[in-house]
């Protein structure tokens, strides 16, 4: 990396922990951090500290002092004024003025002196977080000299850096083996539950790394998880077959039950009625299957600062409702038992969010958050950006939330065969 960054405060610099530490992960990553910001008392206007350079301006003008050094001054010597009480008063009286003067004008000069301080920088980058009128002027000054504005200092790590994800998002190492959280936990019994008793043997498609196939493994007498993924078949234990669910390796009805959790929601549009067949088929008597319950797909969406193209964090690619749910097997299969779990269902006001998104330019992001067109990986330092149009929109958020009915993250359905061939 080697480009120049132009961060703008509105803030004491030293006060300003936010704004010095997105800077710090930016020098820390080989790029030229400038941070222009106001200058505080008994501070210098410059200093270089942890490979960043910090540029204060003044927030005043100085009109008293300026008129003592500069005309006050030079006028006693050259006229000899005598040191006596009027002309002390006359010099009192214009200083309080000036002063004064100086007061009334510190919003309109701390403008000017960011804005003439950020035109001087030459930068490849101009980032701002707070208030919202700094990052308009940043906005400003980089569409004036023709550079980038970014509104998420993490992309400008990610535009600068040459790394693409050597790897398919299904084959990244962090999405599998983690420790379950509560939820997942709950989801899992939920699941468990379900499972008629009379069953024998289970095809778990799109397995993962087998959080409930290796569990079903210690109780059934045959049990196979299927995935695309050799990194998350590492983890299973049990029999494992590579394949896609749109193309089962197995005979007509070869399992009592197909068991499919987390999966048809990630399933593109091109094989997602295939994958039903084809489940369908292998069936025997039972599907069971856990899918995000009414999920706002518009909450996780991300995009990608190289190509442009938006997508889900998770590669989600529909959601699932009542309606849905009950017609997903028909008619070869009916619904039997739906139940809801895990953990509020997420919500964000559609309005606030696409503020959020494209005023604020602030979009989801994960550790494992690919870019599906061009591979690059879009996660950034790991500390997420979060400036005054996103705070704003959260808080809103928060309060709409309140006032609406909660629901289950999940949802479990079970189906059974209904038709014979």
């Amino acid at each position: 990396m080697g480009g120049k960054v132009l961060i703008v405060t509105k803030n004491t610099v030293v006060s300003d922990k936010r704004t010095l530490t997105e800077a710090k992960v930016l020098a820390n990553a080989g790029l030229e951090v400038v941070v222009l910001g106001l200058l505080g008392k008994g501070l210098l206007p410059y200093e270089v500290q942890a490979g960043l350079q910090i540029r204060r301006v003044s927030s005043v003008l100085g009109l008293a002092p300026a008129f003592r050094d500069r005309l006050w001054l030079p006028l006693r010597r050259l006229m000899h004024l005598p040191s006596i009480v009027v002309v002390k008063m006359l010099y009192s009286t214009i200083a309080r003025g000036l002063r004064w003067l100086d007061r009334k004008a510190k919003p309109i000069t701390v403008w000017v002196r960011l804005t003439k301080d950020a035109f001087r920088e030459d930068a490849d980058y101009y980032h701002a977080h707070f208030p919202l009128s700094v990052i308009f002027l940043a906005q400003i000054v980089a569409k004036l000299k023709g550079r980038r504005f970014v509104a998420d200092f993490n992309d400008i790590l990610i535009l600068e850096q040459s790394h693409y994800s050597s790897k398919g998002y299904y084959e990244q190492n962090t999405l599998w083996g983690a420790q379950l959280d509560e939820r997942e936990q709950a989801r899992i019994e939920g699941v468990l539950k379900l499972i008629p008793p009379e069953v024998g043997s289970i095809l778990d498609v799109g397995c993962g790394d087998g959080r409930i196939t290796n569990r079903l493994a210690a109780k059934y007498p045959r049990v196979v998880g299927v995935d695309i993924s050799e990194a998350a078949l590492q983890h299973v234990k049990a029999e494992t077959v590579k394949a896609s669910v749109e193309s089962l390796p197995f005979k007509d009805r070869s399992f009592d039950l197909v068991l499919a959790t987390e999966l048809l929601e990630h399933l593109p549009k091109a094989i997602y009625h295939k994958a039903i067949a084809e489940m369908k088929r292998v069936a025997k008597e039972w599907i069971l299957i856990s899918v995000p319950w009414k999920e706002q797909l518009s909450i996780g969406q991300a995009r990608c600062v190289r190509c442009g193209v938006i997508f889900h964090v998770n590669y989600h690619y529909r959601n699932f409702n009542s309606s849905s749910l009950k017609r997903l097997f028909f008619p070869e299969f009916k619904l039997v038992i739906c139940r809801q779990v895990g953990g509020e269902r997420a919500y964000y006001h559609p309005l606030l969010l696409w503020t959020k998104r494209r005023v604020g330019g602030i979009w989801a992001r994960t550790p494992s958050t690919v870019c599906p067109r061009c591979g690059t990986l879009l996660y950034g330092s790991g500390y997420p950006e979060n400036n005054v149009i996103s705070r704003f929109c959260n808080e809103k958020n928060g309060r709409i939330r309140k006032h609406r009915r909660p629901e289950k993250s999940h949802v479990i359905a079970l189906y059974r065969r209904v038709v014979s061939l």
